[in-house]
């Protein structure tokens, strides 16, 4: 792990992560077909994920609507 030197052994000042996946809606999929990133869109979205009750957070784990994503470029 990089850091400066003084934080050597110390773990607060790190940021958890989460990076929570699903499906893979119809334009991710032909290019990883096994799973894409959840996107929360909304404060309200961040806010619930990180204090409501599991079932309620988790029914934001769900693809990005396919009319909310474009690919940019393709590599063949």
């Amino acid at each position: 792990m990089a850091g400066r030197a003084e934080d050597e052994g110390r773990l607060d000042h790190l940021r958890p992560l989460c990076l929570p996946d699903h499906r893979a809606n119809g334009i991710v999929g032909p290019i990883h077909p096994k799973a894409m990133p959840v996107i929360l869109r909304t404060e309200d979205e961040i806010e619930i994920w990180m204090r409501a009750p599991r079932d309620e957070a988790k029914a934001l784990q769900r693809p990005l609507p396919e009319n909310q994503l474009m690919l940019l470029a393709s590599v063949e």
